[in-house]
């Protein structure tokens, strides 16, 4: 296996508490993360319909958040730790 895939997985894997911070800070709780995932796999046009529209665009758009921060973190640490391996 390459390096960069191990040090990925490991970056990926040491960052859990980081990403349970960002998760607190964005969604606040479960419940409100359960909503943005229930809302992800929802169709959009059934949230209209209900009148949730708003409450799904929000709810997807905290997921997104979330996601590009997490692995945002991972890309940087990356980058970060290949100039500080031999070779990199």
């Amino acid at each position: 296996m390459e390096t960069k895939y191990v040090v990925i997985g490991v970056l990926a894997v040491l960052n859990a508490p980081l990403y349970y911070l960002a998760g607190k800070l964005i969604f606040g709780d479960l419940d409100s993360f359960l909503e943005a995932l229930k809302y992800w796999f929802t169709p959009d046009m059934w949230s209209w319909f209900r009148g949730e529209g708003w409450a799904d665009m929000m709810a997807e758009w905290k997921l997104g958040l979330f996601l590009a921060i997490c692995g945002g973190l991972v890309y940087v640490e990356y980058l970060l730790t290949i100039k500080l391996l031999p070779g990199g």
